[in-house]
């Protein structure tokens, strides 16, 4: 009985979530998040949304008066050296701050969402013939939650050599909505930026979510989600140059990026489910045959 009461209630959820007027809502947040604070409110505005959520003000670049509105303080930069770049070359670096849902290898193209629930590489690029490219390599799927720094950095250094916009749903993602609605990251919007280096082609996938008024790309202020007419894909050349660490979007509002590894490439480090990684820190290294021998795959 309870089995089944629990599975009418993810029936339920997920119904619900399906029917609701998700981009009609994400619209009015994203509009509400820009709409100007009195500077004398600001303070206290900005500084009950920290203390619900967590926030680390001391990290800020700027002091909370300085921030205009919601989106400018959900979208903050942090003060130098807030966030250090691992510097070897041979490391691939987290590109936010984030939990690690899942991880592990992309074993026939498929990937883990929840527990019992896979999607494959080809649905989430929706492009068949680039994601023969990882099918074998390795993946993380990283969440960002309201406490997050959330702009999107360089995993490795390289060149841009395209990025993808991807219509689709803006289901919700936290931990309920992960479980209930099967293909969920392949179902919603998402912006793709493919990244090509010393370690083979990287893709960072940003994928947007119930309230997020859209996601922007930083070496491309035309690309960017929940717009009218989808960007499509692009390939750039010359393709835009970015060090390791370097700015290359920006979620206004919160959700997930999932990156991507081609194989052969790198082996994940220990990572496990939960835990916290902070951005610039250690994702994935060099595959060597003595780091396959002390790391494996991370899976």
């Amino acid at each position: 009985m309870r089995v089944e009461r629990e599975a009418r209630g993810s029936r339920l959820v997920r119904d619900l979530i399906r029917w609701a007027p998700k981009r009609t809502f994400s619209t009015a947040l994203g509009a509400i998040a820009r709409i100007p604070v009195p500077r004398a409110a600001r303070s206290g505005v900005y500084g009950a949304y920290a203390r619900r959520f967590g926030i680390d003000l001391v990290e800020m670049a700027l002091p909370l008066e300085d921030y205009a509105t919601l989106d400018d303080f959900f979208t903050r930069t942090l003060r130098d050296g807030a966030r250090p770049v691992d510097p070897d070359p041979d490391v691939a670096v987290s590109p936010v701050d984030c939990e690690v849902l899942e991880r592990g290898d992309l074993e026939g193209g498929r990937m883990l969402q929840v527990k019992g629930c896979e999607f494959t590489v080809g649905a989430l690029l929706a492009d068949t013939a680039r994601a023969v490219r990882y099918i074998g390599g390795v993946y993380a799927t990283l969440y960002l939650s309201p406490r997050d720094y959330h702009r999107i950095h360089a995993p490795v250094a390289g060149r841009v050599i395209g990025c993808s916009h991807v219509p689709g749903e803006l289901f919700p993602v936290n931990a309920r909505a992960v479980r209930d609605v099967e293909g969920l990251y392949a179902c919603n919007e998402r912006l793709v930026t493919f990244l090509d280096g010393s370690l083979g082609e990287v893709a960072v996938v940003k994928v947007a979510a119930c309230g997020v008024g859209c996601v922007t790309a930083t070496y491309d202020p035309s690309v960017h989600t929940h717009a009218q007419r989808p960007t499509g894909s692009r390939e750039y050349d010359p393709a835009p140059e970015v060090r390791k660490g370097d700015e290359i979007g920006v979620f206004h509002l919160g959700s997930t990026v999932i990156v991507l590894f081609q194989p052969g490439r790198v082996v994940l480090e220990s990572l496990q489910r939960g835990q916290r990684l902070l951005c610039g820190s250690p994702l994935a290294r060099r595959r060597t045959s003595r780091a396959t021998r002390r790391r494996g795959n991370g899976a």
